[in-house]
Formats: C-alpha cells, sequence, structure tokens
C-alpha cells in the first residue's frame, strides 16, 4: 500500500512540473517543431517580432526605380502598297468670271453677241494707228484673260493672218497701255486684233476672263 501511494505521488508532481515549464528561448524548440499548422489564426507571428532582413524582404515593393530609357531601334521595313481608295465625287462646274464673243463690228450699245457672254458690262471699239483696241467693262474685276479670233475672221485669202493680244490692269505694263488707249469706266480689259495688211480693219473674237 505504502508503495502505491509513493508512485501515485511522484506521477502527480511529474505533470506539475510539466506544466509549470515555459518556452522563453528559441533554443528550447527544436528546428522545424513548429510550423504554420500550429498557429491559431489571425493569432501567428507580427511583423515586429520578424528579423530586420525578413521585415525588408517582405515589404520591399513589387518592382524597382524606373531603368533610363533606352536608344531608338532601327526602322522598320516599309509596309505594303495599300489598295487605291474609292474614286471621289466630283467637284461643282467651275466658271469664268466673264467671257464674250465680240463681233466684228460692235454695235452702239457696246454689248458682244447675244447668248455668248457674260459678265461684260460694255466693250467699245477704239481706233488706232496700229491696233484696233476693244476695251471692256466687266462686272467684276479680272486678272487674267485668254482671247482667240473667230475662225470666221482668222483667215483671208486662205492665210491666218490675224492676231489678238491682251492687256490687262493686274500687270504693269498692261496697266500702262490700257491707262493711255481706253476711255475712264472702260480699263478692265483691252483686246488688241491685229491685221498685218490692215491694222485699222478689225474681227470677232473670244475672250475668257478669271
Amino acid at each position: 500500500m505504502a508503495v502505491a501511494l509513493l508512485a501515485l505521488v511522484i506521477a502527480l508532481s511529474g505533470t506539475a512540473a510539466a506544466a509549470t515549464v515555459l518556452i522563453k528561448r528559441s533554443s528550447q524548440v527544436a528546428t522545424g517543431a513548429i510550423n504554420s499548422g500550429d498557429l491559431a489564426d489571425d493569432r501567428g507571428v507580427s511583423l515586429r517580432d520578424l528579423t530586420p532582413a525578413t521585415r525588408r524582404a517582405i515589404t520591399a515593393p513589387a518592382g524597382g526605380a524606373p531603368g533610363a530609357e533606352g536608344s531608338r531601334g532601327p526602322q522598320g521595313p516599309v509596309g505594303a502598297k495599300g489598295e487605291p481608295g474609292p474614286q471621289g465625287a466630283g467637284g461643282p462646274r467651275g466658271e469664268a468670271l466673264a467671257f464674250a464673243h465680240v463681233p466684228t463690228e460692235v454695235g452702239a450699245s457696246g454689248t458682244p453677241t447675244e447668248g455668248a457672254s457674260k459678265g461684260v458690262n460694255e466693250v467699245r471699239q477704239v481706233p488706232n494707228e496700229s491696233w484696233r483696241v476693244y476695251c471692256f467693262d466687266l462686272e467684276v474685276a479680272a486678272v487674267n484673260a485668254v482671247a482667240s479670233v473667230d475662225f470666221a475672221s482668222a483667215i483671208i485669202s486662205g492665210e491666218l493672218v490675224r492676231e489678238v493680244y491682251v492687256a490687262m490692269p493686274s500687270t504693269d505694263a498692261g496697266s500702262a497701255v490700257i491707262a493711255v488707249d481706253c476711255p475712264a469706266g472702260l480699263r478692265d480689259a483691252a483686246v488688241y486684233f491685229y491685221d498685218q495688211d490692215n491694222p485699222q480693219v478689225g474681227g470677232a473674237f473670244f475672250v475668257v476672263f478669271n
């Protein structure tokens, strides 16, 4: 009986001693003895309990600072030529500022051939020793003009002996001769009709102004 009691006392004292042992140093725990499964959720090791090196490793930014811009790469090869696009719609029809067919003898009204003129207020023949001069008053001032002899007036005895020349006030030379040859109010343009055999003879011609 005494032996049994002594054994019981020793057993109880051993359990009490084991319950009072606390882990205070890492040397009390063998390496690998504690893993994540032994730690309760939300009650694990805090950041301050880790070594500085470990804290830096897990808190470092994901990427480093941007590096310097690299040099420009070589130009790539020329791409293949694309297919032609569809044809665009035609633009509006252009129109001259003024045009006229002037008959051989302009009437007293000073109007060119009816139905074959536009933008011409008046055209008048002015005698000249070297030319037959036709002076114009236009609705809108022009800077360019092209004139040509009417075929019916161009040929004499089977030869082309008549020509026309245009003077415009938009040029220095044109402005000078118009000021001399044309009266005031008829100085928007001048057409000089030339017949090498008879300078005083006029003729029909076409003229376009822009």
